[in-house]
């Protein structure tokens, strides 16, 4: 259904955002130190898995993924220079996530397998 449809590509959207976010930052030289790398790069694999199975769900419904500015125009130009930068906006991204999935689940009531899917997604 339609309400479906809207509510896995708002999920995209995010999960796109979050993906593309962690995969710069674990990309950035000297950005994450090191005893802090692997929980990242953990977090920046489950995006991915969430982004891919929203894809792979949607198939030729999924919207196309947007250009993102992590810099939020200027008010975060270190976010991929400063360590405390970046993780204050991943904080951020990470409660936006959150808040996102709950406020979508009541629309989603309807459809148990595919809300199970999300609160699994969201649990994470």
């Amino acid at each position: 259904p339609a309400v479906v449809v809207g509510v896995l590509n708002y999920a995209l959207v995010l999960e796109e955002l979050e993906y593309e976010f962690y995969q710069l930052g674990t990309d950035a030289s000297g950005l994450i130190p090191a005893q802090d790398r692997a929980i990242f790069e953990t977090i920046r694999a489950h995006e991915l898995d969430h982004r891919d199975f929203l894809r792979t769900t949607l198939g030729r419904s999924a919207r196309p993924k947007p250009t993102f500015d992590f810099t939020a125009g200027g008010a975060f130009p270190t976010v991929f220079t400063s360590y405390a930068t970046f993780q204050a906006v991943a904080q951020a991204f990470e409660d936006t996530g959150v808040r996102a999935y709950k406020g979508q689940a009541a629309a989603l009531l309807p459809y148990k397998a595919v809300l199970t899917a999300a609160l699994t997604i969201h649990s994470v």
